[in-house]
């Protein structure tokens, strides 16, 4: 079987893709009835894409198989450590780079729910094909880390003052009482590509100095290897291009 290869130190991309991946996508290709238009079947299809790419995108540390479609994050081959919830911390999920308040806020689903007893995403998910849509976009997604995902909420990216670690070496800051989320420079491009992205794609409505600071990141952190490759899987799957990454 031809193996996965990923230089992890030195941060560059060099592929060859298993025979089953291959297979894999390839099934999704082929099946013309696999519509991905909601969020699950987008992650479906996100963990075979990223059997090419095995990385956790804030902190960058390995993701490894558990088994059952179980993933689990590495960190102890990244030094990224727990702030408040080391089981959460571990587990695999898939972040919204624009969070599904952003962009489904605006919707009628998510203050006036047709069905008793639910509201906002909940809602929208039943019941509004455009937010399904919007919800399950692979351009807008990337592999994080539960605790994460979860401390970043829907807060937005920006400058945290000082240096604050609170997830060991890892350099993601998050800013409780600003409500603000600071990465790593290596990543700032592709969260300032998913902003504008989703800004041409369906108007989530960016301000103006949301849009030229996301496009300063964007040109000074421009498309690597791996988001490139990944951007060309998810126009064949999905069937739109990125207009950002070439």
């Amino acid at each position: 079987m031809v193996k996965t290869f990923f230089n992890i130190q030195s941060g560059k991309v060099s592929i060859l893709l298993s025979l089953l991946f291959f297979m894999g996508l390839a099934s999704f290709w082929a099946d013309s009835t696999f519509e991905i238009d909601n969020f699950e079947r987008a992650k479906k299809a996100l963990r075979r894409i990223y059997r090419a790419h095995p990385i956790e995108f804030y902190c960058g540390c390995p993701i490894q198989p558990e088994g059952n479609n179980r993933y689990t994050i590495a960190i102890e081959d990244c030094g990224l450590q727990a702030r408040k919830n080391p089981k959460r911390l571990i587990r695999l999920e898939w972040e919204h780079i624009v969070p599904a308040s952003r962009f489904g806020q605006s919707l009628d689903c998510w203050s006036n729910c047709p069905i008793p007893g639910k509201k906002g995403r909940a809602c929208c998910r039943k019941v509004d094909s455009h937010f399904q849509k919007m919800e399950g976009d692979m351009h807008n997604l990337v592999p994080s880390s539960g605790e994460l995902n979860a401390d970043r909420g829907n807060y937005s990216f920006g400058e945290v003052p000082g240096e604050p670690r609170a997830y060991g070496i890892c350099d993601f800051e998050v800013d409780f009482r600003l409500n603000i989320v600071e990465v790593r420079p290596e990543i700032r491009g592709d969260i300032a590509r998913a902003y504008l992205y989703m800004e041409e794609k369906y108007g989530i409505g960016l301000t103006t100095a949301e849009k030229e600071e996301f496009k300063a990141w964007h040109e000074k952190d421009p498309p690597d290897a791996w988001e490139r490759e990944k951007a060309k899987i998810v126009e064949r799957l999905q069937g739109n291009k990125h207009p950002l990454i070439e």
